[in-house]
């Protein structure tokens, strides 16, 4: 819950003990993975694709 007060920070503390998604997963960490990546809408794929491609240009 939100509370009144100066914005935080530094997020990382609030967040270091969470699990993390598994690196290339497009499943996030609790998420069930039952959805085949063929099995998407082809828009899905199509967005996948290009965020990946813009990812390994960084």
């Amino acid at each position: 819950m939100a509370e009144p007060g100066p914005a935080m920070r530094d997020l990382e503390a609030l967040f270091t003990n969470l699990p993390a998604d598994a690196v290339g997963s497009l499943d996030g960490v609790g998420d069930a993975a039952n959805m085949p990546l063929a099995e998407e809408p082809q828009g899905v794929r199509d967005d996948l694709r290009r965020l990946d491609q813009d990812a390994s240009r960084h």
